[in-house]
């Protein structure tokens, strides 16, 4: 039960990851300097690792350690 735990948490942090990186930094942009066309990169990136942490949170049942190390690397790339 623990590694369908890890995805569910994946997905909620990548989730948010993504909505303040859409949301917050686009607003506050002037603070920051940071370009607009790099915080939407950023944040697609964050939402596709939220859509696959969710995809194998609901559909895996056996077989989830290739799949976890997937996100693992992806997320330490990110």
């Amino acid at each position: 039960m623990l590694p369908k735990k890890l995805f569910l948490i994946d997905g909620v942090g990548a989730f948010v990851t993504a909505v303040l990186l859409y949301v917050v930094l686009r607003i506050f942009n002037p603070y920051f300097g940071m370009p607009v066309d790099k915080i939407k990169v950023l944040s697609i990136i964050a939402l596709l690792f939220c859509i696959y942490s969710m995809i194998c949170f609901f559909l895996l049942k056996n077989n989830w350690k290739p799949f976890l190390k997937i996100i693992s690397i992806a997320n330490l790339f990110y």
